[in-house]
């Protein structure tokens, strides 16, 4: 997979059809944002805020379609209703969506239970003995000794934590596309991505990165208008519009395009040529 010629192709695609994609971008940003006005903090209330962000993650789906008209030569297809097709068929793409929620829950659950255990006065015993090993009696030596070791085991295992996360939302959930051009939903198609993506993950990988400039300069900005509106109620929600639209004309269209690309490339030798 020549991953430098499936970027070149998609800015191609994305300039060409900057005006609409944007737009489309920006209709999911919008209604992505709303849940905002929910979060207020209250016990209650910041459940449904959690519950109704979870169920609203359907409408990243309009990515996917948008993505996938402009790399099959679909491009007079595309319509600002690309932006609300995954809301309105929601019920299609919710459990998938769920499913990634309460897979990622699980995965923080046991790592966060293993840092707390790990992390009880490793860090006290790891600077006693490093900043004066030699005044150490031989009891608090073995404890520090110990609390470093759990210290080192606590560094390790916050690597292992991102090194899995990234590795089960590539491999299980990269390839969402299969709702949209081959009709496989649900549980089915979280087995065929992680088939589809046997031996991609790095390629996807890399791909994503090649994108963390802008992300982070468009977090900076999105942080910069919070600063300026604030995170809560109306004023929250303008923020969240206006950074909305930062990503939607700025690195959205080429983000979802080349996705689509990267896509299109594995699911065509998987289906069509029949090759594995």
């Amino acid at each position: 997979m020549n991953i430098s010629m499936i970027k070149q192709r998609a800015r191609e695609i994305a300039r060409v059809n900057k005006a609409s994609l944007s737009r489309i971008c920006l209709i999911i940003g919008v209604i992505s944002a709303f849940p905002s006005l929910l979060d207020s903090g209250n016990g209650v209330m910041y459940i449904i805020y959690l519950i109704v962000s979870a169920l609203i993650l359907a409408v990243e789906q309009g990515h996917v379609v948008a993505g996938l008209k402009v790399v099959t030569d679909r491009e007079q297809e595309l319509s600002d209703n690309d932006g609300v097709y995954g809301l309105v068929n929601w019920i299609e793409y919710v459990p998938t969506y769920l499913v990634k929620v309460l897979v990622n829950f699980v995965i923080i659950s046991i790592f966060v239970a293993f840092i707390v255990v790990c992390s009880l006065g490793s860090f006290g015993g790891l600077f006693a003995l490093l900043s004066d090993p030699y005044r150490v009696s031989p009891i608090t030596g073995v404890v520090s000794g110990l609390s470093a070791l759990s210290a080192i085991l606590l560094f390790v295992l916050l690597f292992a934590f991102a090194f899995v996360m990234i590795w089960v939302n590539l491999r299980m959930f990269a390839m969402t596309y299969l709702h949209q051009e081959y009709g496989i939903k649900g549980f089915g198609a979280l087995k065929e991505s992680f088939t589809l993506m046997k031996g991609h993950c790095a390629d996807l990988l890399l791909i994503n990165l090649s994108f963390v400039g802008w992300i982070l300069l468009c977090a900076i900005i999105s942080g910069m208008i919070g600063g300026v509106f604030g995170d809560n109620g109306i004023a929250g929600l303008t923020g969240s519009i206006l950074s909305a639209a930062v990503a939607a004309y700025t690195y959205q269209p080429a983000y979802i395009t080349v996705q689509a690309l990267f896509y299109k490339e594995i699911a065509y030798k998987f289906y069509d040529e029949g090759r594995i």
